[in-house]
């Protein structure tokens, strides 16, 4: 679960 959300998070920062 921990990975989906860095994963996540690593591509909502990228989207800015």
């Amino acid at each position: 679960m921990s990975k989906a959300i860095e994963l996540s998070f690593c591509i909502y920062i990228k989207s800015q």
